[in-house]
């Protein structure tokens, strides 16, 4: 047997003379000669490949299967066609299997019943669809059973199927919010002593004008100044209080339309009552400055944070200054190749200090790190700034030199579409429209009841005093048909104003409620609008305030 060799890799096998021999009966046995052509191709090289496609594809499926984030398939219209073990795991469900579909038309699970807002769902496809993926986009999805997730989504499209990986970060936003609250003590801490030197000199303006007004009954200018010190003074008190309570709320990230330069006027309000006097503060905003899309209270810390690290930078003395301008995002990609906006915000935070050398440079962003005294600061406060400035898909440069002072510029990514803003206009107590209803006003402070009680009998209404909670439901259970509106303090004995308001919606479910409270949080103000409280009053406020919503209440109907 001779076997030669192809170019094609075939082997020619060539049978030379291989007999065979044919036996026929009666006959005599005939002898013929064939030759026998074989083919064979060496598929060694295809085997061994074939083996490690199979052996890859095992182990991709093992890594799919049991990744720790949520990797899943589905088509455009929502059905899920797979998801791994994580997936199932971070949306509460016993397996895959109970997510995935037989027959994805009928009975398959819909991604859509997974988003908290469904607005989201069709916005990614959207974007699917225009351009192909979409990269790490932070979304708030629910579980099974409802619950709140936070996660960071990345997906792909091939046709009509959706290839997507998703990352649980709940826990980390949860110990995010948990830092920034525990800053806002830090940084109010910090302010302390400035905050009570202020509240000690409004007193005192207070004091000193009460007491002029004692000694001056019949010099009408005199009292007029001194009723105008004590408002400014009242009014300068009430801004600080508000400030800080808005600073120091415990709230979930609320992305709203937001205006840097209002909030770094608070600041600047903030750091000359609250600074030393050797620092100078110093501001040059923009004019129409354009919106930015942002947590307010977030960016209200970062930049109070900076400032904060600029005072103590200058222990004896110097200049802070801020200011802002608008950069286009062509510019700034040239420092920063991932701003994708058309526009950003710059904020530019200055010291004169005591400035930083290269390798503090390399640090400062680093939890925990930080170069004062032992209980003078915890080093998470650059790194707070940081993590805000990057949760809100902005940007972050430094620059410092030893002995020339430190040089913060954030970056933020103009909104496309501005909000358009609103400004109330002052009016005066005799153009505010009265009435002849009844009014349930219900306050334990006695002198403030009493001032809004003259101020709405004085329009023509009629009015029912209470000074705890308890009083005040009984008042409205007696005069339930005469009275128009319940106007309530929140902070009562007894019962709370948000007691109130639901035990004398019990009685009469169509009562008109309006709360007056200091300080409430968000999410139960939202919860209490939604449960028919029709009005909100911030304190302190002045009595046409009063009047305004009384009437306003009373003439919107049902």
């Amino acid at each position: 047997m001779i076997v030669s060799p192809l170019d094609s890799d075939e082997l020619i096998l060539h049978v030379d003379t291989a007999r065979i021999f044919l036996a026929e009966e009666e006959e005599e046995e005939e002898e013929e000669e064939a030759n026998i052509v074989v083919s064979l191709r060496d598929i060694t090289e295809r085997n061994r490949i074939e083996e490690e496609l199979a052996a890859s594809e095992k182990k991709y499926k093992y890594l799919v299967e049991n990744a720790v984030v949520g990797v899943y398939r589905s088509n455009l219209r929502g059905n899920i066609l797979y998801a791994n073990k994580a997936f199932a795991d971070i949306f509460e469900f016993e397996s895959p299997e109970e997510l995935m579909a037989v027959d994805p038309d009928k009975i398959g699970v819909d991604t859509l019943a997974l988003y908290k807002n469904p607005s989201d769902r069709y916005r990614l496809i959207k974007k699917l669809i225009e351009t192909g993926i979409v990269p790490n986009q932070e979304i708030e999805m629910k579980t099974k059973y409802g619950k709140t997730k936070a996660v960071l989504l990345s997906e792909s499209l091939d046709g009509d199927i959706i290839s997507g990986m998703l990352k649980d970060i709940t826990e980390m936003r949860t110990l995010e919010r948990q830092l920034i609250q525990a800053q806002k003590l830090e940084s109010l801490g910090t302010l302390a002593g400035g905050i009570a030197h202020d509240f000690n000199n409004i007193l005192s303006i207070i004091l000193g004008y009460a007491d002029l007004l004692e000694r001056a009954k019949l010099d009408p200018e005199k009292i007029s100044q001194s009723i105008d010190a004590i408002t400014k003074a009242t009014q300068r008190g009430a801004s600080l209080v508000k400030q800080f309570l808005t600073f120091a709320r415990k709230t979930e990230t609320i992305f709203e339309s937001v205006h840097l330069n209002d909030i770094i006027t608070e600041i600047e309000n903030i750091m000359q009552e609250t600074f030393p006097k050797t620092i100078v503060v110093s501001t040059e905003l923009q004019k129409d400055l354009p919106a930015i899309t942002a947590d307010a209270t977030q960016i209200h810390q970062a930049l109070l944070n900076l400032s904060v690290n600029a005072r103590d930078a200058m222990p004896k003395g110097g200049t802070l200054s801020i200011s802002t301008k608008t950069v286009s995002g062509e510019t700034l990609s040239l420092r920063h190749p991932k701003a994708e906006a058309r526009e950003y915000v710059g904020v530019q935070v200055s010291d004169t200090g005591t400035g930083m050398d290269e390798a503090t440079l390399q640090k400062i962003f680093e939890p925990f790190f930080t170069t004062k005294e032992i209980g003078k600061g915890t080093g998470l406060g650059l790194a707070l700034v940081y993590g805000i400035v990057e949760n809100h898909n902005g940007f972050l440069d430094v620059i410092s030199e030893l002995g020339k002072g430190t040089t913060f510029h954030v970056y933020l990514p103009v909104q496309e579409q501005t909000l358009e803003g609103f400004e109330l206009s002052k009016v005066a107590e005799q153009d505010i429209p009265g009435g002849t209803e009844t009014v349930l006003f219900i306050e334990d402070e006695e002198m403030l009841r009493e001032i809004v009680k003259s101020t709405l009998i004085s329009k023509g209404y009629t009015v029912i005093t209470a000074q705890d909670g308890e009083e005040g439901v009984e008042a409205f259970s007696r005069h339930q048909k005469e009275i128009s509106v319940v106007v309530t303090d929140m902070g009562l004995p007894k019962f709370g104003g948000e007691e109130v308001f639901r035990k004398i919606r019990a009685i009469n479910p169509k009562a008109k409620v309006i709360l007056i409270s200091g300080f409430i949080d968000p999410h139960v103000k939202s919860e209490l609008y939604k449960a028919g409280v029709k009005l909100f009053i911030q304190k302190p406020y002045m009595p046409y305030e009063v009047l305004i919503n009384v009437r306003d209440v009373i003439d919107a109907g049902e």
